[in-house]
């Protein structure tokens, strides 16, 4: 290593004024071989700890301000040597510790970087850009690398009265490596009070298609809350046997799957009947199920869409249920449909398997009665949301009859016209619209807007 700069703001050393960036409160960084945790003033209050400071800025963060912004400038953080840590639920190797007051503490681990894409496989020495956290640990350590757990105390145990359901958590911009020799999880957090989650890449130093998965789950995300929602732009998962635990209700936007053995499995510890809405499940080699319900837990699954990719077959699982799951999916894959025959389900399983050409997923596009076309676009489907864009071309209707157009995926229980600058009349029910005719050889064109559930 080289030496660490000769930088000072009193008697502390600090980084100069080019590195600073005033949206944060606590900056963390590495430079020339060193790890640094930085205040916004400029205080550098940790070089080279075992945790490449990052259990020092949350704690600062954490007990220092009661909550904060924690900034992660790009390159690799190595926690291969950092020690492993026995805490109350598990082994860890740094954590968010829980909350002993009664006031909310609001905490964020913000990644500088793209966080690269789907089916990249990057070079252990090169961090692509982004904040690459590794952890080539030789050693089975069976427990998480990241971990939000209750408040430990100098003996071990756990502080009395401590908790985690007012700790609220937001992640983002970071890209987990674990090695398979670890045999651990990248990120757990267990019961807080809300974790948000931007775009977090969780993968191993298998390649993409191995058959050697961790034995554990990639990302633990649960909450004890049946009214709290947990969020999540982008999760990326590759080479664990179980990919993402979930407890609680939760919304994704984009999970992305490679090379898992199960995809998504409900925490029986966290209670029943919460919904797990996903927009969009990228999928290629499951190995056993998409969705894994072993215990019976009582929960539900709604997935927008499902892209099917490669290492899919007509015998893929995609339901794996011992009971009481509710699930509702909408998928397509390249014409081999995986056939419902193939589930593995119980009688109190109820689901709803909808098979949609890529061709039709996206988009239909339908004639006027006598010129034009109206082509209708799907922009935004979930859950709890559904948007489509509407676009007139030149349309013209000189019968006099209405024409009605069906959605390519209908809304489940309503929808409204947003916004309509087409001239025309135009209505909707939850399968399509209604075009009122003219009767004439205007042409019209513009866009209609339908939002709804």
């Amino acid at each position: 290593m080289t030496a660490v700069p000769e930088y000072t703001y009193g008697n502390s050393p600090v980084w100069p004024t080019t590195y600073r960036h005033q949206a944060y409160d606590v900056m963390v960084f590495t430079e020339n071989g060193h790890y640094y945790a930085m205040t916004d003033t400029g205080n550098i209050f940790c070089i080279d700890s075992p945790t490449n400071c990052m259990q020092e800025a949350i704690n600062y963060v954490f007990y220092q301000l009661q909550g904060g912004v924690i900034f992660i400038r790009r390159g690799i953080y190595d926690f291969t040597n950092s020690p492993v840590l026995n805490l109350i639920n598990g082994t860890v190797k740094f954590y968010i510790p829980a909350n002993a007051s009664t006031n909310t503490i609001n905490i964020a681990l913000i990644g500088e970087g793209a966080v690269g894409g789907p089916w990249e496989e990057t070079s252990a020495t090169s961090a692509s850009g982004d904040v690459l956290f590794v952890d080539n640990t030789t050693t089975n350590y069976n427990g998480a690398l990241f971990y939000a757990d209750r408040l430990p105390s100098a003996s071990g145990g756990v502080v009395s009265g401590s908790w985690l359901s007012n700790v609220n958590v937001y992640i983002d911009g970071i890209r987990f490596r674990m090695s398979y020799a670890s045999g651990s999880s990248a990120l757990a957090l267990d019961q807080a009070g809300r974790a948000i989650i931007g775009r977090i890449y969780i993968e191993t130093d298998q390649p993409s298609t191995s058959t050697n998965l961790i034995n554990r789950a990639a990302l633990y995300l649960s909450t004890g809350w049946t009214s709290v929602y947990n969020s999540a732009d982008t999760i990326y998962i590759q080479g664990y046997q179980y990919g993402l635990y979930v407890g609680g209700h939760v919304h994704i936007n984009h999970l992305i799957l490679q090379n898992v053995g199960y995809g998504i499995i409900p925490d029986t510890n966290q209670g029943t009947g919460y919904i797990v809405g996903i927009s969009k499940v990228t999928a290629q080699y499951i190995r056993n199920a998409l969705i894994y319900n072993p215990n019976a837990v009582q929960f539900g699954v709604n997935i927008g869409i499902l892209d099917l990719g490669d290492g899919i077959s007509s015998t893929t699982t995609l339901i794996n249920d011992a009971g009481n799951l509710y699930a509702r999916i909408v998928y397509h894959y390249n014409g081999v449909t995986p056939s419902p025959s193939n589930l593995s389900v119980a009688s109190s399983t109820s689901y709803e398997l909808i098979p949609v050409a890529q061709s039709d997923m996206y988009q239909s596009s339908t004639s006027g009665p006598t010129a034009g076309t109206v082509t209708m676009l799907l922009v935004n489907n979930s859950s709890y949301y559904k948007k489509y864009v509407i676009i007139f071309s030149g349309y013209e209707n000189a019968t006099t009859t209405n024409q009605t157009i069906n959605y390519p995926l209908p809304f489940r229980n309503y929808a409204v016209i947003t916004a309509n600058n087409t001239g025309l009349t135009v209505s909707t029910t939850t399968t399509g619209i209604t075009i009122t005719s003219p009767n004439s050889t205007s042409t019209y064109s513009g866009i209609v807007i339908v939002e709804g559930q």
